[in-house]
């Protein structure tokens, strides 16, 4: 026969038991309550940039501005759709890395966007993580490694068109503009090379250990993002 517990051990565990249900229960309770507050938050920094927004135009002059605006539509329908092409191609890179297609996505990826230009970089990549989490089946750690995944690939494929584009530059011969913006700072430029040089490397080598999507998916990813 199996002895059973003393009674003061029982009692330990079902007051420690009871102690991390009303844990839990704070809280949930805590997270609900911050919820409003957060939100408000949001809606007040949202509006206070748009009134900085305003107050910055209106010291320019509406009339200035409006007089500044190009006339031919082709300008418009060109902006548009260069702003647009980016939210477009996350919309489906995510749907590679996540395994499914974020809900409003092309609303999110723009308002990512825009974050990450009229605020502060990596401002839009918070704000993708947070809807990531809230929209699909990642919780907010998968969110941000997904993000982390693509940036990755983002990065490394830009690095390989800019040593792309100086190694095209000499075999055009056409070396001086390298030359000219090297003389402007050597000792600099050659460590800022250098070190760049180095991060592509160890990136480039060891990627497969830096992110867990398959082979297939980096190549996807790179082929959007070309």
């Amino acid at each position: 026969m199996s002895k059973e517990p003393p009674p003061r051990l029982s009692m330990h565990l079902l007051e420690r038991v009871k102690t991390l249900q009303a844990s839990f229960q704070q809280t949930d309770f805590a997270q609900k309550r911050l919820r409003p507050t957060l939100k408000l938050a949001q809606i007040v920094f949202t509006g206070g940039v748009l009134v900085y927004l305003i107050w910055r135009l209106s010291q320019i002059g509406w009339g200035a501005l409006l007089g500044a605006f190009p006339t031919h539509p082709a300008f418009y329908l060109l902006s548009i759709l260069i702003f647009i092409a980016v939210p477009l191609c996350e919309v489906i890179t995510y749907r590679l890395i996540i395994g499914q297609w974020v809900k409003g996505g092309l609303r999110i990826f723009s308002r990512k966007r825009v974050f990450n230009e009229a605020l502060l970089n990596f401002t839009g990549e918070a704000y993708l993580c947070e809807r990531l989490a809230a929209q699909t089946h990642l919780s907010t750690r998968q969110a941000l490694i997904a993000i982390k995944d693509n940036n990755l690939v983002s990065a490394l494929l830009s690095n390989s068109w800019a040593i792309f584009l100086v190694i095209l530059v000499l075999l055009v011969g056409r070396a001086d503009v390298l030359q000219t913006i090297w003389q402007t700072a050597p000792i600099l430029i050659s460590l800022f090379a250098l070190v760049c040089l180095i991060l592509y490397l160890i990136v480039f080598r060891f990627l497969s250990h830096l992110t867990r999507l398959p082979a297939r998916i980096v190549w996807a990813l790179a082929g959007l993002h070309a």
